[in-house]
């Protein structure tokens, strides 16, 4: 029987797994990060481009699992691999996967143990070496009798200003002791304007992901114009001289549309990366023609965190994540349920006899929900909860000091120095 898998499932990136989670999750088809590893096996590592350009893709049919996913990849008609998954033709196939994963993972220790031990090198016993005796310098000449050097005159002067050092670099005075630090030897500008120059910048250019900030700062680290930094219209211009900057923008946009998806319409962390303001990136956007695509991640987005219905998920998103929910304008919306939520908890938990402070009846609705403390301590304090736990116990609460300092407190009245007496 041929083997179906040709790699080992661990070696997959988890960021291709959750493209292809989400895949199937929008083809009908919700399926779990190892089913998805297995299928991915079947393919080897130079094909993750065309998995990751599928993935971001609309399911061409439904229902399609992870290995009629890569049915689809290796040319399969979309609605071939989605009969055969509703006839349940993919479970023996699983099955096989399965079965190699396991010897694989099982293979793995013993070639380890197989491989051969390099013997250990003996350190050689120290030889026994004659003292040295140490001579100690004579002190310098005081100033008053120390000589001037001659200056150097005529041809020996020309030769000596002749032998210069490479470009790039120029004479640095001596300087002595344990941390001496100087500033950095750059190189010329025209070893990238030379023909060889291409060759860098495209290597730097797929370094850095097209990211021509990135880029930028890589240059000036090692290269300068002049004594001075390299501007960004220096460097479109050398781009284009070597016909790389058609490649620079296509390699950049790939990568944009990466974190974009990875993000899900969110751009703050995007711009972070790309060391960009949002403005400058949503500029960038539209220059790519990507806006569409955003607003149609940021809508789905929206749509997934409206449909979560468990209190803890709603509690973890308001409290980790405030920032996208504000962005995507659904903070108000899911802060008004979850409060709404919180306080019918509170009101509907059956009531016993050891309830007796407001304390112990918010600990009760934690434990019934599962919610971490941490998540809980905030909620209280966000939500006033031990008021509306007050409130359902019918125990007066204490008043709380106010939120700011300064708001709400009584100060003394001001003393103020007697009139003197007008007669």
């Amino acid at each position: 029987m041929s083997r179906l898998l040709v790699r080992d499932p661990r070696e997959i990136s988890d960021s291709l797994v959750a493209a292809v989670l989400d895949f199937c999750r929008r083809a009908k088809r919700p399926s779990t990060p190892e089913e998805v590893r297995l299928a991915l096996a079947r393919l080897p590592e130079e094909r993750e481009r065309d998995l990751r350009m599928a993935a971001s893709r609309e399911p061409p049919a439904t229902p399609l699992s992870p290995q009629a996913f890569v049915d689809w990849v290796e040319g399969m008609p979309p609605d071939q691999a989605a009969a055969l998954e509703e006839a349940g033709a993919y479970l023996a196939m699983a099955r096989q996967a399965a079965a190699e994963a396991l010897e694989m993972q099982l293979a793995r220790p013993a070639q380890e143990e197989a491989k051969p031990l390099t013997p250990i090198r003996r350190r050689r016993k120290a030889t026994k070496t004659p003292p040295v005796l140490v001579r100690r310098r004579r002190t310098a000449e005081p100033s008053a009798t120390r000589t001037e050097p001659e200056t150097p005159s005529g041809e020996g002067a020309a030769a000596e200003a002749g032998a210069s050092t490479r470009p790039g670099r120029s004479r640095a005075a001596p300087r002595f002791g344990r941390f001496v630090s100087g500033r950095p030897a750059k190189r010329p500008i025209q070893e990238l304007e030379a023909p060889e120059g291409a060759d860098i910048l495209l290597q730097l250019v797929g370094e850095t992901d097209g990211n021509l900030r990135a880029l930028l700062d890589r240059v000036n680290l090692a290269w300068a114009e002049d004594g001075g930094p390299i501007g960004a219209a220096r460097l479109e211009a050398l781009l284009r001289r070597h016909q790389i900057e058609e490649q620079r923008r296509r390699i950049e946009r790939d990568r944009l549309r990466t974190l974009l998806r990875r993000e899900r319409g969110f751009d703050r962390p995007v711009a972070r990366a790309w060391k960009l303001s949002p403005r400058e990136l949503r500029r960038l956007i539209q220059t790519y023609g990507l806006a569409e695509e955003v607003e149609e991640l940021r809508a789905r987005a929206r749509a997934d965190i409206l449909a979560e219905t468990q209190l803890s998920a709603r509690l973890a998103l308001l409290f980790r994540q405030q920032d996208r929910l504000r962005a995507l304008g659904v903070y108000r919306e899911v802060r008004q349920a979850a409060a709404h939520e919180l306080r019918e908890r509170v009101d509907t938990l059956p009531l016993d006899e050891k309830i007796q402070a407001p304390e112990v009846l918010l600990e009760m609705v934690r434990r019934q929900e599962g919610i971490d403390r941490g998540l809980w301590r905030w909620a209280t304090e966000a939500f006033d909860l031990l008021a509306v736990a007050a409130r359902r116990l019918g125990i007066p609460l204490a008043p709380t000091r106010p939120r700011h300092p300064g708001h709400g407190r009584l100060r003394p009245p001001r003393m103020r120095n007697p009139r003197p007496d007008r007669r």
